[in-house]
């Protein structure tokens, strides 16, 4: 459908209100594109003043649009004349549609494009407000030069009917809010910032009327009070991005603030204000003085706000009464620093109410929506104490500013005291109270709800937030931790015990959950062991373990939490081990606990491995008693099996280790055997999943068998196979031979399984990592050739060649001739893969994958790439400059890191070196080319320091790197065509000079701004 071509001005009306009318998407698409192209023809000035005649006021507000098209289109070939000609029609249409009563529409939209106007024309209409003003007082349309003469604007403004008065508030805070939104470049060019201040008197004595008008109460609409409010909180905002740039201050602005602050409390203007002032607070509180705020807070005991804060803490989480509570909690956090450190009376009061907030009636998230943002405050406040643990200076003060004298500016509120450790002292002893009520009424309110109001059926949303409030909790119990100490652990060990007592299992959950969370900070000595001594040693465990016992699922589970995160403390008090583990399995057999259950004994056979070595035979047949009884998932049988691969592990010698070992790995292969059967018997989907918790078991073996970092190894020198053959030659061949013939056969029974395959290169790596002997250190070429029998169908493609990175990784710097054949094997096979995968592009992450293999091979093993075939070697070298020039940036970063190290080879023997120059001499110019397209543009903002680590290499190390670059930054590849020769050649000689200096870098992010056009700097 072609666009429907007007002919006249009626049919551009028409269109113009068939643009604004529901139709075919198609249809308007083409009346835009036509009208579009209407406005920005050389007709278009006339066009905008034509439409501005009609009486439709959709048609209106297309006239006023069409002035800003043209505006932002036009601007730079008007004439000075010219231009003040557009002012004059603009302002005149203004006028006449103040007369007319014309809607809002028309109106706001001429204001806007005055704004529009301004900003293209800043230098000679810098004093726009008073201009505006001005025309509406004389209402006509007046030249600029009349300013001189005009009266003061508060005159101007107080002869302006109500609907003149609003339209100069629209076109004021439209201002503003425009300004505001100019990019850093363009607001320094064209001097914004000054030209703002410069009006700045002029919006004051505009606003002013509508906001003395709600103290004093003068006949002034709602309406138009809510817009200066309106309009100073965009003049303040601007402020504040002139005080961030330009460190510009709007001072005039500041007269209105006492103004404002009293019509917080009345009805019509609430609203409005509070949000002002939360935006101020929180975005530029350094705007308000100590009076400011010392008003603020003196509003705070006020009938308003009483009232307002008794809705919100009962439960009332409207709007209104949500925002107030934001408002003061902005307040509080404006003066946060002052709050911590003060003990009058009327501090004390305002935290007491902000703690308060952490009581409010209702569930968290579900209902209470101020608890969340009440926390933050509170979080803040104990960061505010942490800080002055290690502040040298340090004040007395109070929210309601400094005494009459001695002040030495608006905002300094810090006055040091002598006996400054005891005045410390006198306020960290009272800010600690605070912290430690607010503390006991977060766990109050973190408690789950009674079973009758479940939990579990609310919305996924609430649920989520509910826990994620409880998890915010915990972090501030952390942090306060640092001010509080081991009183805070014993506080909540307490709130366990009585609890449990008093079988409140909604508050023991809370406690449990609450000392579990204090885990990481508490350090391991006498006192917080006894203190945990006495939760573990209470009736907890024989409670929860007795059938009859009628605590919820969650204590339950926060019980069993609780033992694995302080698995270090039964590594000392080992008599404590048989109960608890008791419990524990106990707790498997309930399918809710089981995932819990499953973690913390996971947790505390791997810390505890040596004292339960004697216990193994129970384990095994616990573990074979679950398997059998299919009452578990794979995750809780993964789980145990890791945690007796942690006891077997412990065994002093290699032989004590293998009756164990069989004796778990034959209850995994109950698993095995049975997904064999059900292969046979066509079950596919059941087989699969039945190998793959054998495979993840057997994998959670290994993990398990590792010897602990932590641990030193008690080995003479060489390596584990030359120090004990037990598991390679031994008896415990066996066992090896057995793992690898579960692995093949079920490798054979799903070769197209990823999960199978995943599983199994995940047992491979537990061996790659091992540091003493095992049964999961396979044989290298048994490794070699399962990786290399899988082609470039095989799913999980990624993760096998992941497998090959790690082996090569392991390899370290042995280069024997079993070593360099099997890792030749490996990197022919990677090529292949990549050869059918062709281009990088079409699978990003397996391209990723293979390039970190072959940047793996370097140093130590780049003789490896040399000897390659030439067409071989063709291949890689091509495909990992693909990959650097690619759009896609995880090959580009692997690619990056490949030519880093290729550039960085040296020293090496004298053939190996020559190839290596040789081969370079051919790719170096490649090289700078991939290089020089990236910073010319086609690399992400995100990119460019990875692409910076090649170029420095390059032109450190190789003499020829400048000749290289040179015809790169002269050549083809060169995308853009903003920069100049002589800009390139500079840029050129800055990296020569830098010769791979930290500062190429910033030179490189210059170039590719200047590539890319200098508004990138601000929006890429």
């Amino acid at each position: 459908m072609e666009p429907p071509i007007p002919r006249s001005l009626k049919d551009v009306e028409e269109l113009v209100t068939e643009l604004y009318q529901p139709g075919d998407p198609k249809r308007i698409a083409h009346i835009q594109e036509a009208l579009h192209t209407l406005q920005r023809s050389a007709d278009g000035w006339q066009l905008a003043n034509s439409l501005l005649q009609s009486s439709d006021e959709k048609v209106q507000f297309f006239g006023a649009l069409t002035f800003t098209v043209k505006l932002n289109t036009d601007s730079a070939s008007l004439s000075a004349t010219d231009a003040e000609a557009v002012l004059n029609q603009l302002l005149t249409w203004l006028i006449v549609y103040l007369r007319r009563g014309s809607g809002p529409l028309a109106l706001r939209k001429l204001c806007s494009t005055l704004v529009v106007y301004f900003l293209h024309f800043s230098a000679s209409w810098t004093l726009c407000v008073k201009h505006v003003i001005l025309c509406l007082f004389a209402d006509e349309a007046v030249g600029i030069e009349r300013l001189q003469d005009a009266p003061d604007t508060s005159q101007l403004v107080s002869r302006l009917s109500q609907e003149k008065l609003s339209a100069a508030l629209w076109f004021s805070t439209t201002l503003a809010e425009e300004v505001e939104k100019v990019d850093g470049n363009n607001i320094k060019h064209h001097q914004f910032h000054d030209r703002m201040k410069q009006n700045s008197q002029d919006v004051v004595a505009l606003m002013a009327p509508g906001l003395a008008n709600a103290h004093e109460g003068a006949n002034l609409p709602a309406k138009l009070r809510q817009d200066s409010m309106k309009c100073l909180q965009t003049w303040v905002l601007f402020s504040h991005r002139a005080y961030v740039d330009a460190g510009i201050t709007l001072d005039p602005l500041k007269s209105l603030t006492k103004q404002a602050i009293a019509c917080l409390p009345q009805e019509d203007m609430c609203e409005v204000t509070i949000e002002l002032f939360a935006d101020v607070l929180g975005n530029y509180s350094k705007f308000l003085t100590d009076e400011d705020f010392t008003l603020l807070f003196s509003l705070f005991n006020s009938s308003w706000s009483e009232e307002h804060y008794k809705q919100l803490i009962q439960g009332d989480y409207s709007f209104e009464s949500l925002q107030y509570g934001h408002f003061i909690i902005a307040l509080g956090d404006a003066r946060i620093d002052e709050l911590a450190k003060a003990n009058d009376p009327a501090s004390q009061r305002f935290l007491e109410a902000l703690e308060g907030l952490l009581s409010a009636e209702g569930y968290v998230v579900a209902e209470d929506q101020i608890f969340v943002p009440a926390l933050e405050f509170w979080s803040t406040f104990v960061e505010v104490m942490i800080d002055s643990l290690y502040s040298d200076e340090d004040v007395t003060v109070s929210i309601l500013g400094p005494p009459a004298s001695g002040a030495t500016g608006s905002n300094e509120t810090q006055h040091p005291k002598e006996n400054s450790s005891e005045k410390k002292n006198e306020w960290f002893s009272t800010a600690r109270v605070n912290v430690m009520r607010a503390i006991e009424r977060c766990w109050r309110k973190i408690q789950y709800p009674p079973a009758e109001e479940s939990f579990d059926d609310w919305p996924s949303s609430d649920k989520t937030g509910f826990n994620d409030a409880r998890m915010e909790v915990i972090d501030f119990l952390q942090a306060s931790y640092t001010l509080i100490g081991v009183s805070l652990f014993s506080m909540f060990a307490d709130m366990v015990l009585r609890s449990l007592q008093n079988e409140a299992w909604y508050e023991l959950e809370a406690s449990l959950f609450c000392l579990g969370g204090l885990a990481d900070c508490i350090s391991e000595d006498e006192t917080t062991d006894f203190i945990l001594e006495k939760v573990i040693s209470s009736a907890l465990f024989t409670t929860l373990a007795d059938p009859t016992c009628s605590a919820p699922t969650r204590t339950r589970q926060a019980t069993l939490a609780l033992i694995g995160k302080y698995d270090e403390f039964f590594k000392t008090h080992t008599q404590y081990l048989p109960e608890t583990l008791t419990f524990l399995f106990k707790s498997l057999s309930t399918t809710a606990l089981a995932p819990t259950a499953s973690k913390s004994i996971q947790s505390l056979c791997s810390s505890c491995r040596q004292a339960l070595t004697s216990e193994l035979g129970v384990f095994v047949q616990q573990y074979t008693d679950l398997t059998l009884a299919h009452s578990v998932d794979v995750i809780v049988k993964e789980r145990i099996a890791g945690a007796i691969g942690a006891v077997i592990q412990a065994l002093p010698e290699e032989h004590l280790k293998q009756e164990p070992l069989l004796g778990l790995l034959k209850t995994v292969e109950i698993d095995f055997q049975k997904s064999l059967q059900l292969r046979a018997a066509g079950f596919v989907d059941e087989a699969e999943a039945r190998g793959i918790e054998t495979l993840r078991c057997i994998g959670s073996i290994a993990k398990g068998l590792q010897a602990p970092t932590d641990i030193p190894l008690e080995l003479s020198e060489g390596s584990p196979t030359d120090i004990d053959n037990f598991w390679v030659t031994g008896p415990g061949s066996a066992t090896n031979s057995h793992l690898r013939t579960i692995m093949e056969s079920l490798l054979a029974a799903f070769p197209q399984s990823g999960e199978i395959l995943e599983s199994v290169c995940n047992i491979f790596r537990a061996g790659f990592t091992e540091r003493a002997p095992s049964p999961f250190i396979l044989p290298s070429e048994a490794i070699v050739d399962f990786l290399t029998k899988l082609g470039p169908s095989t799913p999980r493609l990624v993760v096998i060649i992941s497998t090959a990175c790690s082996f090569v990784s392991v390899q370290g710097t042995k280069t024997t001739g079993k070593v360099n054949a099997e890792l030749h094997r490996l990197c022919t096979w990677v090529l292949s893969l990549l050869q059918a995968l062709n281009d990088p592009s079409n699978d990003p992450e397996i391209a990723q994958a293979g390039i970190d293999f072959l940047y793996r091979l370097l140093p130590s093993h780049v003789r490896i790439l040399i000897e390659q075939p030439p067409a071989a070697q063709e291949f890689l070298f091509l495909f990992a400059l693909k990959a650097l020039r690619g759009r896609d940036p995880l090959p580009k970063f692997a690619s990056a890191d490949f030519w880093s190290s290729f550039l960085s080879l040296a020293n090496l023997d004298e053939d190996l070196q020559r190839s290596i120059d040789t081969a370079l001499e051919h790719l170096g110019p490649m090289i700078a080319d991939a290089l020089v397209y990236n910073i010319s543009g086609n690399a992400a903002r995100s990119e460019l320091d990875k692409v910076c680590d090649p170029l420095k290499k390059l032109v450190s190390r190789h003499r020829s790197s400048k000749a290289w670059l040179e015809n790169a930054l002269s050549g083809s590849n060169f995308a853009s065509d903003r920069v100049s020769d002589g800009e390139k050649r500079a840029f050129l000689q800055k990296i020569m000079n830098l010769r791979g200096a930290r500062q190429s870098n910033q030179v490189v992010k210059n170039m590719w701004l200047e590539c890319r056009g200098s508004n990138f700097a601000y929006t890429s």
